[in-house]
């Protein structure tokens, strides 16, 4: 990955929260005391980012998938983990840390269980495509394989069938 990769993050915080202020405008406006505070610092953030700084935000955001589309003409997919650890007990779905910079981008994401944690929840892996690509994705093959049933060494194997169909694919990070 690019080494200023990490700059999406906070990218793609701001530009969420310019997003959601303003789909969410009715309900701040007229039912501000219904919404969490955790909503609100959120919506109040968004609203506090000028019109000017959110397309300079979305020309940065393009020009990033220009340059993660370079990777794609290498390989087909990139592997990457969901989240920082197993799942969260409970309702909560975590820390979306690793899904920011993709859902920023459009690119396709698809989450495969891969192991199981300490506390017996999933630990997952991310598949990520091309952009504008989510037909061409090549999620399918491993549906189609049950690669997705695979508990352990599930990146070796994920490396060996595309090897074997493509000869492309890079683990993220690795």
């Amino acid at each position: 990955m690019p080494q200023d990769f990490a700059e999406l993050i906070p990218l793609q915080k701001d530009v969420m929260a310019f997003e959601m202020a303003r789909a969410l405008s009715h309900e701040r406006l007229r039912h501000r005391a219904r919404l969490s505070e955790r909503l609100l610092a959120l919506l109040d953030e968004g609203m506090a980012i000028s019109g000017a700084d959110h397309a300079a935000h979305l020309a940065r955001a393009a020009d990033w998938r220009l340059r993660i589309a370079a990777l794609f003409e290498r390989h087909d997919a990139l592997l990457t983990p969901s989240a920082t650890g197993e799942a969260p007990a409970g309702t909560a779905t975590g820390d979306p840390l690793f899904c920011r910079s993709w859902t920023l981008l459009g690119l396709p994401c698809v989450h495969l269980p891969f192991a199981t944690g300490s506390h017996g929840l999933p630990v997952g892996l991310q598949l990520v495509g091309r952009h504008g690509e989510d037909r061409k994705h090549r999620v399918k093959l491993f549906v189609d394989a049950g690669l997705v049933q695979a508990a352990s060494g599930l990146p070796d194997q994920i490396k060996e069938y595309f090897h074997a169909r493509s000869g492309r694919l890079e683990l993220a990070g690795a």
